[in-house]
C-alpha cells in the first residue's frame, strides 16, 4: 500500500459500518452436552450477533475494504482490531495551539473513525470542545449549542495545514451528524482535497456556505432514508443547488436507514442502540455497509490510500 495522503475527521458522532452475512467459517468448542460454535479470523458475521466471533475477535468492516475502487470486500468479518492507541497532541495555530487525537503513519491521511484508521489513513481528530465528551445525547446537544464555530472551523483549517505541512501530501475531512456539518465548513474553508458528509446539515447560525465550496473539492453526501433528525426533504435542494454551481456533489440515500445508522459498525456504536428516538437496531446491514464502502472508495479515489 503505498503511503501518501490524508485525511482529517471533523468532530461528530461516529461511527461505521457491516453487512449481514451469517455464513463464514467455524470453530466448535464442547460445553459438557452442547456445542457452542464461534467464528474463526476471517469469517464472514453479522454485527447484530456480535457474539459470534471466537475469543477477542470483532466483527467489523475488512482492513482492505474497496482496494481497487470497487464496493467488493467491505462485508464483515472477524478480525482483530488493528489501529494503535490515539496519542495526544498539539498543532499549531495561528497564535498558540489546538489539542487533538492522531495515530498512524505520517504519510498517510486522517480520520476519526478507528475503523477507517484501519483502511490504510492517518487519522487526527481535532479536540473541538477541549477535552469535554459527550456520553449521551443530552450532553452531545448541550456541547453542539456551546460550540464556537468560528473557532472550530479555524481548528480544522490548521489541522489539515499540520497534516500537509508534516507528511501527508492530500488531506480530506469526513464528518458526522455536527462533524457532517463541520465537514461541509472544512470543505469551503480548510483547503483539503475532498469531503464526506454524513446526516449534517449548516443551518443559518453557522458560518460557512456549502455553496461556496470551491469546485476543486469533491463532496460526497451520505443520509439515512428515514433519518427524522437532518432529513432527506432538507438536504436534496442543498446537494441540488451544490450542483448548479459547479460543485461535483454526490448525494445518496439509504431507504430505511435512521440517523447515526454507521454507528452500527463498533461494539460501542451498538450499545448506544437508540439515538435521539432513532432506533437502528434493525438496520438493514447491507445498505449501511454499502454505505461505508461508498465512504472508502470515495477516499480512495481522491486522496489515495
Amino acid at each position: 500500500m503505498p503511503a501518501s495522503q490524508a485525511a482529517t475527521v471533523a468532530n461528530g458522532a461516529t461511527n461505521g459500518v457491516t453487512n449481514g452475512a451469517t455464513n463464514g467459517a467455524t470453530n466448535g468448542a464442547s460445553i459438557g452436552k452442547a456445542a457452542k460454535l464461534c467464528r474463526s479470523p476471517g469469517a464472514l458475521c453479522s454485527f447484530y450477533k456480535n457474539d459470534t466471533c471466537c475469543g477477542r475477535l470483532l466483527c467489523t468492516v475488512p482492513t482492505d475494504c474497496g482496494v481497487g475502487g470497487g464496493l467488493d470486500g467491505c462485508l464483515p468479518v472477524c478480525r482483530n482490531q488493528t489501529v494503535g492507541e490515539f496519542e495526544k497532541i498539539q498543532f499549531p495555530l495561528d497564535v498558540g495551539t489546538a489539542p487533538g487525537f492522531e495515530v498512524g503513519p505520517k504519510t498517510q491521511p486522517a480520520v476519526i473513525v478507528v475503523q477507517i484508521a484501519e483502511q490504510g489513513y492517518r487519522v487526527l481528530v481535532p479536540d473541538l470542545y477541549r477535552g469535554d465528551i459527550a456520553l449521551e445525547v443530552t450532553q452531545a446537544l448541550r456541547l453542539r449549542g456551546e460550540l464556537n464555530w468560528n473557532e472550530g472551523i479555524k481548528d480544522v483549517q490548521y489541522a489539515a495545514k499540520y497534516l500537509k505541512s508534516t507528511g501527508s501530501p492530500k488531506v480530506a475531512i469526513v464528518g458526522f451528524c455536527m462533524g457532517g456539518t463541520m465537514a461541509f465548513c472544512g470543505a469551503q474553508y480548510a483547503d483539503v482535497d475532498a469531503a464526506i458528509v454524513f446526516y449534517g446539515l449548516v443551518e443559518d447560525h453557522i458560518p460557512c456556505d456549502p455553496l461556496k465550496i470551491p469546485t476543486s473539492v469533491p463532496v460526497q453526501v451520505q443520509f439515512g432514508g428515514d433519518d427524522s433528525i437532518t432529513t432527506v426533504a432538507a438536504v436534496k435542494p442543498v446537494v441540488r443547488a451544490m450542483r448548479e454551481e459547479g460543485i461535483d456533489a454526490q448525494l445518496y440515500v439509504y431507504p430505511g436507514l435512521p440517523h447515526a445508522y454507521l454507528n452500527a459498525i463498533t461494539p460501542e456504536g451498538r450499545q448506544l442502540r437508540i439515538v435521539m428516538g432513532q432506533d437502528f437496531r434493525t438496520a438493514n446491514e447491507t445498505l449501511v455497509t454499502l454505505s461505508f464502502a461508498r465512504m472508502i472508495s470515495f477516499l480512495r479515489q481522491h486522496i489515495g490510500s
